[in-house]
This record gives structure tokens, C-alpha cells and sequence, in this order.
């Protein structure tokens, strides 16, 4: 009689990532799966267990029936409160008070990973949160857990860390314009260790000289910068110019100014112009009427905002003239205008004379005027009709049109009784224009030339004729 006697290894049950299997035998014909001594309705190969315990799993191979070494499988604690500080140039901390023993916590922000593993110890743990991860600012984080040979969960609490970074400020001079070079929640300016009131934001214009400086708060960071003591230069070898103007304000133009630097012109020691501001490129100062005519020499000042001026090396002489339209009358023969103490130049229509007094003796008939210069204004006068009678002697009543240039209404004035119905207006090639006459007096009418085209027209007016450009 022949007996057999089959010879098997006991099972040897392991846990990986939550699931129970045997590990070290094949050909296995049956599982039954235990919670202690109760068996579980569970026959398959492999069991992720849910409820803590010792678990075991008995087997049958061959003709031999063997129960497995015990597992036990630990409950994962998951309502576990979360505690943080906010920090300030430091890394968020995460406090988890009363964990569970041998169970592994990381901290996440959203998917990402934001801690290393901590173990638990039973007791309370810090998880040191990743500054790369958690940069500044607001971030959720939640923690997972797990034991080694667990599926990790995450905790059912979450929080908000705040982590507030904040480097040391430092004063940043712009122009007339002083910044902060760190950014913050709240500012405070200080000049010469005194609070300046109401510069509270993140930059500042230039107040005074002095020593300067910032105090930044960016949540728990407070920061104050060095002192900076400003002391800003003012270029005073600058060129200036000004040119000589008639019946104009006078201007003083300042090459390459001084970027955020104020100028002014400045005569006895009054400022009698307009304030500009440089911007590194040329500028103009527009010199006050009020100061009069003639020339006069004028000190330019410089500073920043309401500090001291300082008077530039270079003076500058403005020539503001002034000179009166001449009138010219006609006395014996002889045209004469009215401005003396200037230069004289004569003109019989467009045609410059050889006469430069202030008197000429036309020997032919036409239509006269003088120009007049004091060397910066040059004016002109109206133009005036000049006949010389067939006895070689001339008509010494005058005539005048004004104003002329005209756009509307013009005057007419005569040395001697005007009749309308003599009055002509016509092209400068005859043609004879209707126009609204309306009597002043006995010497002097009004035309009405609204109606007219622009260009030169003849006033034909006892005997004489007048040029009158409508404009």
C-alpha cells in the first residue's frame, strides 16, 4: 500500500498600497479570509481590507489546508485639526497636534507636493512647508496620510497659510521723484527722522533737502530703509538766448535744461516770467509784459520744487520795442509822416524809392506810403494817392482809407467835402463793384466791403484814387 504525503510552505500574507495577498505560493485552490476569528465572506486571491484589525487568510493547495501569518491593518484617523502662523521672510508652518503613530503626512497645494514626509510620533509634528511651492501670500493647503503599506487620504480639515515676504527698502531717486524700491500694503516716508504727513503711498515728490527715508508693512514684514541724504546739484553754466520782439512778450530760451528743475526769469530780484520745469531738452520762459519796453537784463534762477533758487552763471538781456503805425499828410506839395527818430524807406506802389527821410516831394502822381523801422519794429503806413495837376502843381488834399487792410467797413477821409454819388470802387483793371456808402460826415464816408472778394480794389475819391486790399 502506497501512502503520499504532500509537503507545503506555509502562506506568507503581505500588504501593498492597502491590498492583502499571499506572496510566496502558487497553485493555491481556495482562499477563505478572517477578521480575527470571524471569516469574511471574501474567497479571492487578493483583499484590500477597509475596517481595522488582524487579518489572516487561510488556504488549501494540494491536499493540505495552512492559515496565513496575521496582519494587522490600523484605522487611519482623518478628522485631525490643522494649526499655522502667518510668517514673515520665513517658511510656513504646519502644526498637526495628536498624530497617529507610524502614519505619513505631506502637505499639498492642490496637486502639488509643498513638504517632505513627516512621521507621526503620537504627538504633535510640523510639517515645514516648501517657500518654492509657497511663495507669498494666501495658499490652501491640505495633508495627506497614510501608513507605508496604505493607499494615503487626505485629512477632512484644510487651511490657509499666509506666508508675507518682504525685502529691505531702499530709496530710489527719480528725477524730482523719490520711490520706494520695495513693495508693500502700506508706506510711511520719514524726512529727517520726522513722519512726513500724508506720504503714505510708494513714491513721494521731492519736498526739501534733507535725509530721507521709507518704512514698508507688507502683512507681518516691517522694514525701514537707510537714511539717504539728498542734496540734488544745479547746473548753472547753461547758454541762453533771447531775441529782440515788437509789441510781443519777450521770451528767454534755456538750452539742454535740467531735467525736474524749475526756472524762472528774474529782474531786481523779482520774477517776472512764467515757471517751467526742465526736461533735459530746450525750454522757453515767456517774459511778463508788465516789465515795459526797452532792453533789459534779466537773472535766470533755478531749483527744485519750492527750494532755493540759485542764479545761473550766464545773465540774458531782452529787447521788447514798440513803434506807432505812421500816418502820412500831405502839406505844399510835400508827403510827411508822423514817427520820428527811426529810419524811413518810401514806396510809390510796390516800387521802393531812393528816399529815406521823413519827408518826400513826389514829382509824379501815384500811390505813396513809408515803412519805418526803430531797428526790431517795422511798420507801415496806409497808402496815399499823390496827383500832380496838369500845371505842374498838385492836389494838396488828402486821402485816406482806414482800416486798410480791410475785412468789413472801411473809412474814407477827405481834406475836403466828399459827395457819395462820387465815390467809386473798382477792380484793379476797371471793372466798377456796387457797394453800400454811408455818409459820416461832410469829409468822410463808410464803405461796406464785407461782400468783396479778398485782393486789391481802387477807391476812386474826388479826383484821387486809393489802393484798399480786402482781406
Amino acid at each position: 500500500m502506497n501512502v503520499n504525503r504532500d509537503s507545503v510552505d506555509a502562506p506568507k500574507l503581505v500588504m501593498n498600497d492597502g491590498v492583502l495577498s499571499v506572496s510566496n505560493l502558487t497553485g493555491i485552490t481556495s482562499y477563505q479570509w478572517f477578521l480575527g476569528e470571524d471569516s469574511l465572506d471574501v474567497t479571492t486571491p487578493d483583499f484590500a481590507p477597509i475596517d481595522s484589525g488582524a487579518y489572516t487568510v487561510q488556504i488549501k493547495k494540494s491536499s493540505c489546508i495552512l492559515t496565513s501569518n496575521e496582519i494587522v491593518k490600523n484605522k487611519l484617523h482623518l478628522d485631525m485639526p490643522l494649526l499655522t502662523n502667518e510668517v514673515c521672510n520665513a517658511d510656513a508652518v504646519v502644526t498637526i497636534n495628536n498624530t497617529q503613530e507610524g502614519v505619513k503626512y505631506r502637505a499639498y497645494f492642490g496637486s502639488i507636493e509643498a513638504s517632505s514626509i513627516v512621521t507621526g510620533t503620537g504627538g504633535p509634528i510640523s510639517i515645514t512647508l516648501d517657500s518654492d511651492v509657497v511663495t507669498s501670500g494666501e495658499k490652501d493647503i491640505r495633508i495627506q496620510a497614510g501608513f507605508d503599506n496604505d493607499l494615503p487620504q487626505f485629512l477632512t480639515s484644510q487651511l490657509t497659510v499666509t506666508r508675507d515676504v518682504l525685502t529691505t527698502p531702499a530709496v530710489v531717486v527719480d528725477g524730482t521723484i523719490l520711490k520706494s524700491s520695495a513693495t508693500g500694503t502700506a508706506y510711511q516716508w520719514y524726512l529727517n527722522d520726522q513722519v512726513i504727513d500724508g506720504a503714505t503711498s510708494n513714491q513721494i515728490d521731492f519736498v526739501s533737502e534733507g535725509t530721507y527715508s521709507v518704512e514698508v508693512t507688507s502683512g507681518t514684514c516691517n522694514a525701514k530703509s537707510n537714511d539717504i541724504p539728498l542734496t540734488f546739484a544745479i547746473r548753472t553754466d547753461l547758454t541762453l538766448q533771447s531775441q529782440a520782439v515788437c509789441d510781443t512778450d519777450a521770451t528767454v530760451n534755456i538750452d539742454n535744461s535740467q531735467d525736474g528743475v524749475t526756472y524762472g526769469a528774474y529782474y531786481n530780484g523779482n520774477l517776472v516770467s512764467n515757471e517751467v520745469i526742465g526736461n533735459g531738452e530746450d525750454i522757453s520762459l515767456t517774459v511778463s509784459s508788465s516789465l515795459g519796453f526797452g532792453k533789459k537784463d534779466l537773472t535766470i534762477k533755478a531749483g527744485y520744487l519750492n527750494n532755493t533758487r540759485h542764479d545761473l552763471s550766464n545773465s540774458v538781456s531782452v529787447n521788447r520795442e514798440s513803434l506807432a503805425v505812421p500816418q502820412i499828410t500831405l502839406v505844399a506839395g510835400v508827403l510827411k509822416t508822423d514817427v520820428q527818430g527811426v529810419t524811413y524807406s518810401w514806396y510809390d506802389d510796390d516800387e521802393e524809392l531812393n528816399e529815406t527821410t521823413s519827408a518826400i516831394e513826389p514829382t509824379q502822381s501815384g500811390t505813396y506810403f513809408v515803412k519805418v523801422s526803430n531797428g526790431v519794429c517795422t511798420k507801415q503806413s496806409a497808402p496815399v494817392s499823390y496827383i500832380v495837376t496838369g500845371l505842374g502843381e498838385t492836389d494838396e488834399i488828402s486821402v485816406t482809407a482806414s482800416p486798410n487792410p480791410a475785412r468789413s467797413r472801411v473809412t474814407i477821409v477827405a481834406g475836403k467835402a466828399i459827395q457819395p454819388v462820387m465815390v467809386r470802387l473798382t477792380s484793379t483793371v476797371g471793372q466798377t463793384f456796387s457797394v453800400p456808402i454811408s455818409t459820416i460826415t461832410d469829409r468822410s464816408v463808410e464803405l461796406d466791403v464785407s461782400e468783396l472778394s479778398v485782393g486789391f480794389y481802387l477807391v476812386h475819391v474826388n479826383g484821387q484814387v486809393i489802393r484798399l486790399l480786402k482781406e
